[in-house]
């Protein structure tokens, strides 16, 4: 009986940690707490503006239907932006060409993905890939007025995301194409690519290229099928023989190419300096001596 009580007493506490939305509750209030938190993305940028542009005064205001962030005192920060409650979303209608309204809603959707408990790198890359496959999607809505020059944003903000359609988001070569990666040639690039729950890196020419490979969680089918494709496409020196050899996800080294599902700390910040929680990497190279 006593060890029942006890875990009645740690699933009731783990329910007061989480971020929970009861139906129909008002989840403005615990945005606008997520987004003026200290730590945030909007406190941290704040502080910097703070430096930047001296004489800058921002103000945050939570109303009954949402909320306001207002900057005065400076010519390159000024402007008011209203967030308002509608129905399941948090709405801001801005200028199209307000850039620092854009940012606005970025940081507003932090704080809901913080207020929701999802990972925002995985959130970003999941609203990223239902753009790349047209896919529908009700969490982010955008809807410009080409008359007024305007643009309504809204964020699904009551709850966290289903995010069904992840395991849809391989790598092949015409997303690759659709986020201007073309393939290799003479020219040394570096591109990153974050779609769904993949990220990949590519840093290098046709003749030598190291590719970082990310996935959440962990690297599975998912990231073996998405890297075959991208190899396919990119075509580095060797890939001919990557595309017979390797069938599997597993630590390989050969003449032409090399891969290390596991990468070292170090070689994901050189390509990555800000790698993603909760992300698996692998590092694949292609060139002389598969480096």
């Amino acid at each position: 009986m006593k060890h029942w009580f006890a875990l009645i007493l740690l699933l009731a506490a783990a329910l007061l940690a989480m971020p929970v939305f009861a139906e129909n509750a008002d989840f403005v209030k615990s945005v606008f707490d997520a987004l003026t938190a200290k730590g945030s993305s909007y406190t941290e940028s704040k502080a910097l503006y703070d430096e930047l542009f001296p004489g800058l005064e921002c103000e945050e205001n939570l109303k009954d239907d949402g909320f306001s962030i207002t900057f005065r005192g400076s010519v390159y920060m000024a402007g008011s932006w209203d967030f308002t409650r509608e129905g399941d979303y948090l709405t801001l209608t801005i200028n199209s060409d307000d850039y620092i309204g854009y940012a606005m809603v970025s940081f507003a959707r932090k704080a809901v993905a913080d207020c929701c408990g999802m990972n925002e790198a995985l959130l970003n890359a999941y609203l990223a890939g239902l753009g790349a496959l047209r896919l529908e999607n009700p969490w982010f809505l955008s809807e410009t007025d080409y008359a007024a020059g305007t643009t309504k944003l809204s964020i699904y903000a009551a709850g966290p995301y289903d995010m069904k359609e992840l395991d849809q988001m391989a790598l092949s070569g015409e997303v690759l194409s659709s986020y201007g990666v073309s393939p290799l040639d003479a020219e040394v690039i570096s591109k990153t690519v974050n779609f769904g729950k993949l990220s990949m890196v590519i840093s290098g020419s046709a003749e030598s290229v190291t590719i970082l490979l990310g996935e959440y969680g962990r690297l599975d089918g998912l990231a073996f099928r998405s890297l075959k494709a991208a190899v396919k496409y990119l075509k580095p020196a060797g890939w001919e023989a990557f595309e017979a050899e390797y069938a599997e996800l597993a630590d390989t080294e050969t003449a032409a190419y090399s891969v290390s599902l596991e990468a070292e700390e170090e070689a994901v910040g050189a390509l990555c300096p800000e790698p993603f929680e909760g992300y698996g990497y692998a590092l694949i190279r292609f060139g002389p001596s598969g480096s």
